[in-house]
């Protein structure tokens, strides 16, 4: 029968229960399925080889006339495990297709990156339904993209959940990012006004420097020796030693008040 079927067959739709296929040839068994339009096949019940089930996933994604494929278990937990076959295969496949459902399988995390990178940049809509996959692992972008090539279903929710989840992190983290920073500024500005408090001593304390006239400047301090005819009760500016200084000397500021104290 399969050998017919390979070579080519009026039957469309087929579903398969309770039927052992060991024995079939596993490039016989995948162009027999590829002649079908709608393959339905039960897991549970098939004693499928890993060769038979990457041979009907090649054959896929070079030449199908499938336009349906479900493959089914019924008894959760029990999954399928399909990482051995290769992602840029798997991926092929199900772009060729218009309708999948294998809601009980097992795939890695590159499988699924492949699989929704290739329907994404696919024209039209398809019906995909992964079921119980783990898409934690998968950026949020392409979550998005694929998303909007996906027809509704509930696997297009749990997408969207996700991708509610992951938004929701992403505010957290912005959240927590800010009070950082927010902390990082108010750090600043109370250094900020230490120096000033510091540069407010320093100048008491020039002042109080026995002989000598403070004058403030932005990063150095300038200091001038009085002399006998400097006028000790005006105010700095009204002082005749402003005008014709005997001596000066500049310091840069880095302990305004030992630099005081030592002059």
């Amino acid at each position: 029968m399969f050998e017919e079927m390979a070579q080519t067959t009026r039957l469309e739709k087929m579903v398969f229960f309770h039927r052992s296929v060991e024995f079939v040839d596993s490039e016989i068994l995948s162009k027999a399925f590829n002649n079908l339009e709608d393959l339905v096949v039960n897991l549970s019940d098939l004693p499928f080889s890993n060769d038979q089930i990457n041979g009907i996933f090649k054959q896929m994604s070079m030449k199908t006339k499938l336009k349906k494929l479900e493959i089914l278990t019924y008894q959760y937990p029990d999954l399928w495990d399909f990482s051995f076959i290769s992602p840029n295969i798997l991926a092929k496949a199900i772009k060729n297709l218009q309708e999948v459902y294998m809601t009980d399988i097992v795939f890695s995390n590159s499988q699924i990156c492949n699989i929704f990178e290739t329907l994404a940049r696919n024209d039209g809509n398809v019906i995909l339904d992964l079921g119980h996959c783990d898409i934690s692992n998968v950026p949020q972008e392409l979550l998005e993209e694929v998303v909007e090539k996906l027809e509704p279903n509930s696997f297009v929710r749990k997408i969207k959940l996700r991708i509610l989840q992951l938004c929701e992190e992403s505010v957290k983290q912005l959240k927590y990012r800010i009070e950082e920073v927010d902390s990082e500024h108010r750090e600043v500005i109370e250094d900020i006004q230490n120096i000033r408090r510091e540069g407010k001593r320093m100048r008491t304390a020039a002042l109080k420097a026995k002989g000598f006239i403070f004058l403030p400047s932005h990063g150095v301090s300038v200091f001038y020796q009085k002399t006998k005819y400097s006028s000790r009760s005006s105010y700095l500016r009204y002082s005749r030693h402003l005008k014709h200084p005997t001596f000066w000397r500049h310091l840069k500021l880095k302990n305004h008040v030992n630099d005081c104290k030592m002059i």
